[in-house]
């Protein structure tokens, strides 16, 4: 359920599962031949770095993850 979730929204996502108020979040790095070959892994405070009120930061990401070029 989990990877089918990460898979379709593109990200990991841990909201303070290391420590409180700090949240994580993972993007696959995918080469040219569709390999996946690195993860860009963030951290970042609650307050920046979570879905509802950080989702610009989140987008930015993922558009960088996605002009990844291995």
């Amino acid at each position: 359920r989990l990877i089918r979730q990460v898979r379709a929204q593109g990200y990991a996502y841990n909201e303070g599962h290391l420590m409180q108020g700090v949240n994580a979040a993972a993007f696959p790095l995918i080469d040219r031949s569709s390999n996946l070959v690195a993860v860009m892994a963030v951290m970042g405070r609650d307050t920046k770095l979570n879905p509802r009120d950080g989702a610009k930061t989140i987008a930015q990401l993922m558009d960088a993850a996605r002009n990844f070029r291995g």
